[in-house]
């Protein structure tokens, strides 16, 4: 059923109230299936990226860190990585929230504060390519993200291997990846 359309005076949308009852929706408090919700962990992770060769970037994704970190030093936020790491094919920090309210306080304050730099949100659900890709949300232009070697890092995790195992997996598979294109030098 479609709702009816009402309007106020001054022609804004009247919503009906919820046919259950409740007063406000239940996701104000926790995001909504499929994204996970504590004790499972966070609900969404913000990756800012920078360019780690160029200068300029550099300074301003120290600059951008401290900011957030001083501004909320509640928020879990990681350390810049200053090479790519994981299906990140530039440098980058992670941010996680674990509430609809963090996120959307960290997501308005980057889109004051982000500057040049892109910035990947996605929430957490059991699919992390579906994450990374079909439920990503940008903020600037995209950074390509390898997705190859999310899928290989999620088939590893499912076989039963560690996180230090599957460490030293991809860090051989980086290393083969890079000995066949040295091989390719005159």
């Amino acid at each position: 059923m479609t709702l009816p359309y009402k309007k106020t005076d001054h022609g804004d949308l009247i919503n009906p109230p919820r046919a259950d009852g409740v007063e406000r929706s239940p996701f104000y408090e926790k995001f909504p299936p499929p994204i996970r919700n504590m004790p499972q962990g966070n609900g969404f992770d913000f990756h800012v990226y920078f360019w780690q060769n160029n200068a300029k970037s550099v300074k301003s994704i120290i600059k951008l860190h401290d900011d957030f970190r001083r501004e909320f030093p509640e928020i879990r936020v990681y350390m810049i990585h200053s090479k790519p790491v994981g299906p990140h094919t530039v440098g980058m920090f992670e941010i996680n929230t674990f509430s609809p309210l963090e996120t959307g306080v960290v997501f308005s304050w980057m889109v004051v504060n982000r500057g040049e730099h892109s910035v990947l949100i996605h929430p957490h659900t059991d699919d992390p390519v579906h994450e990374h890709s079909v439920l990503a949300t940008w903020m600037g232009q995209p950074v390509p993200i390898d997705l190859e070697m999310l899928a290989t890092f999620e088939e590893l995790m499912k076989s039963g291997k560690s996180r230090p195992e599957i460490g030293e997996i991809l860090a051989k598979r980086t290393e083969d990846l890079n000995a066949s294109l040295d091989s390719l030098k005159l």
